[in-house]
């Protein structure tokens, strides 16, 4: 009788086996459907991070684009900015040029006319009482 019973004890040993197995293949299953949504949740985030670093990297290439746009733009005000620089100074020195001879000429218009006529009797006199040679 004792095989009998080792012989229950033991096929109770191994239902317990087998249900315990079974539990542990249950439990596993419950993982690996866990993990693979996961896996799938992590898929979707990778998706839209590889979608959001193509999205930033064109906007990058647009960025430097137009930053050499910029740039070149820049270049070009700063050029005409020194022209204008160079055309105002050459307008300032004319400026002052005819200022320069307004001023000379402002002078010898305020000579009064009696000291005007004089010098023309002066010159008139010269003429009259000298030979001039060709030069003069």
């Amino acid at each position: 009788m004792s095989s009998i019973k080792e012989l229950e004890e033991r096929a109770e040993s191994i239902s317990k086996e087998i249900h315990e197995t079974r539990e542990a293949i249950k439990t596993l299953k419950e993982k690996r459907t866990q993990i693979l949504s996961e896996l799938r949740e992590i898929r979707g985030k990778r998706a839209t991070l590889l979608e959001e670093i193509r999205k930033i990297k064109s906007r990058l290439k647009q960025s430097i684009v137009e930053r050499r746009a910029l740039l070149e733009e820049l270049k070009k005000l700063v050029e005409e900015r020194r022209r204008i620089i160079s055309e105002l100074r050459a307008i300032r020195e004319l400026i002052q040029s005819k200022k320069t001879t307004y001023q000379t000429l402002a002078g010898e218009v305020k000579v009064p006319i009696s000291v005007i006529k004089r010098k023309i009797e002066e010159l008139e006199w010269y003429m009259q009482t000298n030979i001039l040679t060709l030069d003069e």
